[in-house]
C-alpha cells in the first residue's frame, strides 16, 4: 500500500491569508454549496501558486481514502514555465511522480502514472490542444507507425515508414521505430485508438469521401522508396493527414483522463480554451477534458494575475476585454450564464 504523502509540511511556512484562501477554494469544491470550477485572481507576487498547492493538499487529503489513484492536471503557457511549478507544486512524497508531457504521448506514459497513487501530468496548449496539421515530433510519429500497425499491420511495408516518417530523414526515424518498447504501450488507449479509428474510417466512407485508409494506401502508393520523386504537393498531404491522425490520438486520450484536479495557471494566455463558443479544434478538446463524461467529478482553479479593465481602448482592435470577461463568466458558470452576453453596460469616465 502506497505512504501517504506528506500534506502538512507541504502548508508550512504559508502566510494566514494564503491559508485562508486554499481553504475557502476547497470548501467551495468539497463543501455543502459545491461549484466545480473557481477562479483566484491576485496581484503578482503574492503566492498564488502556494494556493494552489494548498488546494492540491487538501485534495489528496480529501481524496486518498476514497479513489484508487489521484491524478492532477497543470496546464499554463508554455514548458519552461511547466517544468519550474510542477516542482513547486508538487507535493513531498509526490515528486517521483510528477511529469511534464504531450498529450499525444500519454499511451507511453500511462503505465507510469498507474505506478504511482497521486500524479501531475503538465500540459500546454500548444503541445497538446492546438493540434495543428503538422506532423509533429518523430516520437509522436513512431507512436502512431506502432498504432497503425496495431490497426491495419502495416510493418510489412517499408513503404509505411517513408509516409510516417514525414520530413525527417530515414536515418533519423528508422532506429526510433527499432528501439521502440511495444511493453510501453498503454492497451487500453491503444485499443480505443483502434476502434476510433474504424469508426471514422467507416463513417468516411458512408458520407462518400476519401477515408483514412484509402489514403494512407494512396500515400504509400506515391512514397514507395526513400528517394521517390514526389508530385509537387504530395508531402504537404502526407503531413495533413498526419495531422489528422494526431487530433485522432489527443481526443482519445483526452477521453481517458479522468482528472481530480485541473489548474489553469494565467488562463488568459490561452483564454480561447475557456471560450464555451470557441469554434476550433484546440476548443473543442479542452471542452472534451472539461466536460468529458470520465472527467465529471474533476474540479478546476483558475488562476491570474492579470486583471481584466472595465473597457477596451480604441487601439486595441484585437483586445475584447468586456467580452473576455463574459466569456469567462460563462466557464466559471458551465455555461448556465450564456445569457450575460445580452447584457449591456454603459460607463461615464471623467
Amino acid at each position: 500500500m502506497s505512504v501517504r504523502p506528506d500534506t502538512a509540511s507541504a502548508l508550512a511556512g504559508l502566510k494566514d491569508f494564503q491559508r485562508a484562501t486554499f481553504g475557502y477554494v476547497f470548501d467551495r469544491f468539497y463543501g455543502p454549496h459545491q461549484t466545480r470550477r473557481f477562479l483566484v485572481a491576485d496581484e503578482v507576487g503574492l503566492g498564488k501558486t502556494l494556493v494552489a498547492r494548498g488546494v492540491i493538499a487538501r485534495t489528496i487529503d480529501h481524496l486518498w481514502d476514497e479513489v484508487p489513484r489521484i491524478d492532477i492536471i497543470y496546464i499554463c503557457s508554455n514548458s519552461d514555465i511547466a517544468r519550474q511549478n510542477i516542482d513547486r507544486l508538487s507535493i513531498p512524497g509526490c515528486e517521483e511522480a510528477a511529469q511534464a508531457t504531450h498529450l499525444t504521448l500519454l499511451p507511453l506514459h500511462m503505465h507510469d502514472l498507474k505506478q504511482h497513487r497521486v500524479n501531475f501530468v503538465a500540459l500546454t496548449p500548444a503541445t497538446s490542444f492546438e493540434q495543428t496539421g503538422g506532423g509533429g515530433r518523430i516520437d509522436e510519429r513512431v507512436l502512431l507507425y506502432w498504432l497503425l500497425d496495431r490497426a491495419w499491420d502495416i510493418h510489412r511495408w517499408r513503404a509505411s515508414r517513408y509516409v510516417m516518417q514525414d520530413y525527417a530523414k530515414t536515418s533519423s526515424f528508422e532506429p526510433v521505430v527499432q528501439d521502440f518498447d511495444l511493453k510501453r504501450l498503454n492497451e487500453q488507449i491503444a485499443d480505443e485508438f483502434v476502434a476510433s479509428l474504424t469508426k471514422q474510417v467507416d463513417a468516411e466512407k458512408e458520407a462518400g469521401k476519401p477515408d483514412l485508409r484509402t489514403r494512407f494506401e494512396e500515400l504509400r502508393g506515391i512514397f514507395c522508396r526513400s528517394d521517390s520523386k514526389v508530385p509537387r504537393d504530395a508531402s504537404k498531404l502526407r503531413t495533413q493527414w498526419i495531422g489528422e491522425l494526431r487530433r485522432l490520438l489527443a481526443r482519445v486520450c483526452l477521453a481517458t483522463l479522468a482528472p481530480d484536479l485541473i489548474i489553469l495557471d494565467e488562463f488568459q494566455r490561452f483564454k480561447h480554451l475557456l471560450d464555451l463558443e470557441e469554434d476550433s479544434e484546440a476548443g473543442e478538446l479542452a471542452r472534451d477534458l472539461f466536460n468529458s463524461e470520465a472527467g465529471q467529478g474533476s474540479r478546476v482553479l483558475l488562476l491570474s494575475a492579470t486583471p481584466y479593465r472595465s473597457l477596451t481602448l480604441h487601439h486595441e482592435t484585437e483586445d475584447d476585454h468586456y467580452g473576455d470577461f463574459l466569456a469567462l463568466l460563462r466557464f466559471l458558470e458551465n455555461g448556465a450564464a450564456a445569457g450575460c452576453k445580452e447584457r449591456k453596460v454603459s460607463l461615464t469616465l471623467p
